[in-house]
Order: C-alpha cells, then structure tokens, then sequence
C-alpha cells in the first residue's frame, strides 16, 4: 500500500512520537520511502501505482505506455508520465523504479485516458495508444513531411504495424485538432492516407 505522510502519522497516531516512528521503519526496512512524505510498506508495488502520487496530476504515457500496450516492442524501465503546466521536466529515482514527467498541453490532458487495474488494490491512469503516441510526438523535434513521420514511427520507434491499424481515424483526428502541434497534425494527415492504403 502506498501512504502519504498524513496517513503514516494517522496509522501510527499510538505513539508518542509517530514521525520518530516512521523514521526507524524507513530505516529497518518496514517501510520504503518513495519521495518526501510518500511511503509504501510494501516493496513489491507497482511502480505504475505509484506514479500519480509521486507527482502530480499526472497519467502513465509516452514510451512506457506504448510498450504497455504492445505498440512498440522495447520493454521500457523509466515510467514515463504526462503532466501539465508545469512548465520543466522532473525525474525521481526511487528504490521501486525511475520516473519521468514531461507537460503536454493543458488542453488536451483529459482526452484519451482511463483507468487501468493493476492488482487487487493497484491502479493507475494510463494513455489510450493514441494518446500516448500524440504525446510523443508532441515532446520531439518538429518534421516538416509525411515521410519523416513514417520513418520517425518504423524506423527509430519500431512502432506495430498490426498495432498502429487498430487507432481510428476519428480518434486522431479528434485529438490533432486540439494539440498545438505540427507533428501531431502531420501524424493525423499521415495516419488517414496510410489507413486508406492499407485498410
């Protein structure tokens, strides 16, 4: 389970002095300290769980999302997430796994998201395959045509074929129209003419 530090000092509120408490477990190995004020008492959780907590609001996306969704064939260690407005990209290093956290507008953070249940007690938000690719291509250089974002997809991503057939052209569409990005609206004229040729 993961708790935060009000929580720690609730569940320990028996003793004298709960945050001298909660310091001896973090260093008898009871409890793991995932960041300030944020512990589990179970070492084996799922980073995935985790990550909204560490820094937030935020939901599971770019690369790692991918991956989760068989999109692209690398396993990916570092969970990647998506935040707004916060203007700067932050990382924690922690004993249950590495984090990332990058802005993508604030316009379209809610679209394209859901709920995914890990475990008995463990979920996290996590981009739908579409959103997790606009993500992505939001975060990189600029392509100027159509060609580079194929090759930006096959070629450096390794992006699923099979996989990339199964977005809707209405999903994409939907989402270019309300990212403030060339690569995104390059990817949604690619997508529909690459759809027609391999429908």
């Amino acid at each position: 389970m993961i708790l935060t530090a009000t929580a720690m000092k609730e569940r320990e509120c028996g003793y004298r002095q709960p945050e001298h408490r909660i310091r001896r477990m973090v260093a008898d190995g009871r409890l793991v300290q995932l960041r300030r004020g944020l512990y589990t008492d179970d070492a084996s959780v799922s980073p995935c769980a985790a990550a909204g907590l560490i820094y937030g609001p935020s939901y599971i996306s770019f690369e790692y999302a991918l991956s989760y969704h068989g999109m692209i064939p690398e396993r990916v260690y570092t969970v990647t997430c998506a935040t707004f407005r916060k203007n700067r990209k932050k990382e924690f290093y922690t004993p249950i796994g590495n984090f990332t956290y990058r802005d993508v507008p604030a316009a379209v953070y809610r679209f394209g998201v859901r709920r995914v249940e890990l475990r008995i007690d463990e979920a996290c938000l996590m981009a739908e395959p579409v959103k997790a690719l606009c993500d992505k291509l939001y975060t990189v250089p600029a392509m100027a045509a159509q060609w580079q974002i194929e090759a930006f997809l096959f070629e450096d991503m390794r992006m699923d074929a099979e996989s990339l057939r199964q977005i809707s052209v209405e999903d994409v569409t939907f989402l270019a129209e309300r990212y403030p990005s060339a690569n995104v609206k390059q990817f949604a004229a690619w997508f529909r003419r690459w759809r027609r040729k391999y429908a």
